[in-house]
């Protein structure tokens, strides 16, 4: 059934990011301290492909058949693409990622809007006005499986590695990285540690180096 229209409400929606840690392509390496253990991509959490083309014309811009969106988790269905981003701001110096709503609730995104927050590393909710909704024609989506998101090409990329005193990842070669990660101290002692669902022995070696071993592979993470 559709839903009501709820006149000037705010719609809230964030976007989880799903860390997909790549294949190890050695069980045991040597790297610098400061070193990646472990390469990985991130990828939405929920995806759906547009099932035909969609222009939206007062913005120059045309999405092809197959595009994949990220859906968000929101109360109404709603989904945004990050490679296809509208100025705005002053002197449209500013880009915001192209989002899709279904602003009735009948299952088919039937509107746009532009995002005020990250569809990738999101760590806050944005809020959408009505107002700044405008109508499309109806366009029909298919899901991703689980199988196939963990398959998309990457939306970001990740690093396992020791920073801050700790087994952690960090996001896109910066030094933002997850806080609340195992606290380790690498010595000429062989350790263990539990991370994202995996298992690493760890040693000091030739000064500023680590000898990493994998023992059971990381399974990845909601961010």
């Amino acid at each position: 059934m559709a839903q009501e229209d709820r006149g000037s409400e705010a719609i809230r929606y964030i976007f989880p990011t799903l860390l997909v840690p790549d294949k190890a392509d050695n069980q045991s390496q040597t790297i610098k301290k400061k070193g990646a253990w472990l390469l990985g991509k991130a990828v939405p959490v929920r995806a759906v492909v547009l099932e035909k083309a969609l222009p939206i014309s007062e913005k120059g811009i045309f999405l092809e058949k197959g595009t994949v969106f990220s859906v968000a988790n929101s109360a109404q269905f709603m989904a945004c693409q990050k490679n296809a981003p509208i100025s705005q701001g002053i002197m449209g110096m500013g880009k915001s990622p192209v989002c899709l709503i279904d602003r009735d609730g009948d299952g088919v995104l039937d509107s746009w809007f532009k995002s005020s927050i990250n569809i990738i590393w999101g760590g806050y909710y944005g809020h959408l006005k009505r107002d700044d909704i405008y109508p499309i024609d109806p366009v029909p989506t298919k899901p991703l499986t689980i199988s196939e998101v963990r398959g998309l090409e990457p939306w970001g990329t990740f690093e396992i590695r020791y920073a801050q005193g700790m087994l952690t990842y960090c996001v896109d070669g910066t030094e933002v990285c997850r806080q609340n990660a195992p606290k380790i101290k690498p010595s000429d002692l062989e350790q263990t540690v539990e991370f994202m669902g995996g298992a690493f022995s760890y040693k000091k070696t030739d000064g500023d180096k680590l000898i990493i071993k994998m023992i059971r592979e990381p399974k990845g993470e909601v961010y």
